[in-house]
């Protein structure tokens, strides 16, 4: 009946949460858990043995993912605990105006899908 966005995954698990309310909701979501893929449930394994067993969720996929951006692009331009913090701030300011370029490519895309021709 409904699509939730991305911002609801994890919301079943919270304490308290009426889980009625989420009945016939479908979750958009760029995560899935209990995918095949063989990086995700590297991930996946990892993460449970970490935290009590709990299953993450697509923030914690997002926070994984992010760090290793950052050690990539730090590692490819040389950034050692040396480096200036000037040219340090300009490459993670590089890399931010590149997410936003990608969300916002993303977003019309999926916003193009979405409206019937």
């Amino acid at each position: 009946k409904f699509f939730g966005c991305d911002g609801l995954d994890g919301l079943l698990a919270m304490n308290g949460f009426d889980k009625k309310l989420a009945e016939g909701v479908m979750l958009l979501t760029p995560f899935a858990a209990d995918a095949d893929d063989a990086a995700i449930q590297k991930f996946v394994s990892a993460y449970k043995a970490k935290y009590n067993n709990e299953i993450p969720n697509q923030f914690a996929a997002d926070a994984y993912d992010g760090v290793y951006i950052i050690a990539e692009l730090l590692k490819a331009n040389n950034v050692s605990a040396f480096v200036e913090i000037n040219f340090l701030c300009s490459i993670l300011l590089t890399l931010l105006d590149v997410l936003c370029c990608i969300h916002s490519l993303l977003l019309a895309e999926i916003l193009h899908r979405s409206v019937p021709p």
